[in-house]
């Protein structure tokens, strides 16, 4: 007898220790909480690339709030470059929010409720709605201001479509915000250049946010839109992007180049003035000016001058596909001058000239 209770003391003990253990596994384990909540002062701040570094790093230690909120970076393009990942990071803080749910945590129905209103049919939309009713029961705050902000959405929305510039403007103000409990700056974008178009001279303001916090392609696409109908904040927004950083983004840069093929000047000048300071993106798009244009032409020779390689392939293309005479003239003063691209671009033209034609 005394055998079996000491035996049923060890196992007792045995028990103990396990579940002590395993206490002591989830009382100390890493559930990203703190690289989750310093991301969020770093977005609080807009240093969209510390945040977006720290939810991933959450993410990765499957924190569903961090998942969120990098689903969120990389949908527009906040800290990140591209898109990609947006859904499977969507998909894992869904998954999670949806057990968590199901066992009565009122924070995981509010966001369960987000992903199904922003993301879902109709009938999964209304399971949203039942979602944040049933957190909002529970005294999360945050249902009760979404549910009274999707009312106003729907509200503009109808006014939206009846042509309401001061509706589009608040209702970009809100996708941009995250009126719905998602960030959508592509539809935020799209309602500033309309609500622009209509009159509302100020929602040029919503275009410049969006084009300086993201790398979103569409308001550029937008700024250049208006920029061609004349409107000169949008041109000066779009020459102020170009000057950031050492490259110029496609959607940044076609819109220029085409009112400088137009004859803009102050365009020119701006790709002049970034081709000097060693942009490859300008000096690209002076060589495409060159052919029409010979401000253009001459600083491209002026900045092939300097050594610059790019310009002096450029230079030699011209010849190539123009028989520029003043490209080729200018190649070989720098050939002779013992510049080796040149001379290398020299050598091609000669040994192009030589080829039989087909």
């Amino acid at each position: 007898m005394k055998k079996l209770e000491k035996h049923q003391l060890l196992n007792a003990g045995l028990v103990l220790v396990f579940l002590i253990a395993v206490a002591l596994v989830f009382m100390f384990r890493d559930d990203g909480r703190e690289d989750y909540e310093k991301g969020m002062a770093a977005y609080a701040a807009e240093d969209w690339k510390t945040a977006a570094d720290y939810f991933r790093i959450a993410a990765e230690k499957d924190n569903p709030h961090a998942q969120f909120m990098l689903a969120q970076c990389c949908n527009n393009r906040k800290g990140v470059e591209k898109t990609a990942g947006a859904a499977e990071w969507r998909s894992k803080a869904e998954n999670t929010f949806h057990k968590r749910a199901k066992s009565g945590d009122p924070d995981a129905m509010y966001y369960l409720g987000v992903f199904q209103i922003n993301y879902g049919n109709a009938p999964l939309r209304k399971r949203g709605m039942d979602w944040l009713g049933k957190s909002a029961s529970k005294g999360n705050e945050k249902a009760h201001i979404l549910f009274r902000s999707l009312e106003r959405v729907e509200e503009l929305k109808t006014a939206v479509e009846n042509g309401d510039p001061d509706a589009m403007y608040e209702l970009a103000e809100g996708y941009y915000n995250g009126i719905t409990g998602i960030e959508y700056m592509d539809k935020a974008a799209l309602l500033f250049h309309d609500a622009v178009k209509n009159g509302r001279t100020d929602a040029i303001r919503g275009l410049q946010k969006i084009a300086s916090a993201t790398s979103l392609d569409s308001a550029p696409i937008y700024l250049g839109d208006l920029a061609e109908k004349g409107n000169k904040e949008a041109k000066d927004t779009l020459m102020n992007l170009a000057e950031k950083g050492e490259s110029i983004r496609g959607h940044v840069y076609f819109p220029l180049l085409q009112m400088a093929q137009k004859g803009d000047m102050e365009v020119l000048g701006k790709f002049t003035d970034l081709a000097n300071k060693g942009n490859q993106d300008a000096v690209r798009a002076l060589y495409l000016l060159a052919g029409d244009n010979e401000e253009a032409l001459r600083t491209l020779i002026s900045i092939a001058e300097k050594g610059n390689a790019k310009a002096i392939g450029f230079l030699k293309d011209l010849v190539l596909r123009n028989n520029n005479e003043d490209a080729a003239r200018a190649l070989r003063e720098l050939a002779d001058d013992g510049n080796p691209d040149a001379q290398q671009a020299i050598r091609e033209l000669e040994k192009h000239s030589t080829e039989p034609t087909k």
